[in-house]
């Protein structure tokens, strides 16, 4: 299980205002209780002092459970990831993927309906060329601000532009990082495509309402034509599994 390390310390330290409902950080907290072992990434963003206050955190909570700290980005720690993934068994001999948990089905149905999920496509067209990356951190950074004045946490945001052999994708990963943008395209179009995937934790209808008009509001700022196709913003359901292992075999 990778844990993103500013919600994770949040949670694991119970901050008051970690961002999330306490049924959503209990499904959290049974990732972490089913992982075999656990993954600290972007440690290159992390002092040596974060970097310790999550393992011991992490520790506290899960003590037999072994703590990975990588740089997907640098490359730090992948080869001791890679070695671990390709174990068959743990060290101390018990094999992967045999932890069986108890779940309460209706607390994480309700931990997930605390988000609101939003997939939505659309087309953008100027008058002249735009510079494609701009815009894409222009509206991430108008994204965020709107959520920051509504006090609702973002657990994840990704906006992709496409055009004619040309790809951007920005990221914004919690209300405490910075807009990323991390996959530049370097282009200048008159016309792409914007697909936006978000989870944050409002309700679906306001989450559609606010991409919608931050995206309205940057376009008529910068005399651009928005054309929405399909917009998806939901709350998942409840999990009702067909079957379930109840123990090893």
């Amino acid at each position: 299980v990778i844990l993103k390390p500013s919600h994770g310390r949040r949670i694991l330290s119970g901050e008051s205002n970690a961002g999330f409902s306490p049924e959503a950080a209990y499904i959290f907290n049974k990732q972490l209780e089913e992982a075999d072992f656990l993954i600290i990434n972007r440690i290159d963003e992390l002092s040596d002092e974060q970097i310790d206050e999550l393992v011991k955190l992490l520790a506290e909570r899960l003590p037999q459970t072994p703590v990975l700290k990588i740089s997907a980005k640098s490359g730090l720690g992948m080869q001791q990831l890679l070695d671990t993934v390709n174990q068959s068994v743990k060290h101390n001999g018990d094999p992967f993927g045999t932890r069986i948990l108890e779940l309460d089905y209706d607390r994480y149905a309700q931990g997930e309906a605390d988000l609101g999920w939003l997939n939505a496509n659309l087309k953008i067209t100027a008058a002249e060329p735009i510079v494609l990356d701009d815009l894409l951190l222009e509206i991430m950074e108008r994204l965020k601000q709107a959520f920051e004045d509504k006090q609702v946490e973002t657990a994840h945001l990704k906006i992709i532009g496409t055009g004619p052999g040309f790809y951007a994708v920005a990221n914004l990963v919690d209300r405490e990082a910075p807009v990323e943008l991390s996959l530049a395209s370097q282009a200048e179009l008159e016309s792409f495509e914007l697909i936006i995937n978000a989870r944050v934790a409002i309700d679906p209808d306001s989450l559609k309402y606010l991409v919608r008009t931050t995206v309205d509001a940057v376009c008529h700022q910068q005399q651009l034509t928005a054309s929405f196709g399909d917009i998806q913003s939901f709350q998942p359901g409840r999990p009702v599994p067909t079957h379930r292992i109840a123990e090893v075999p």
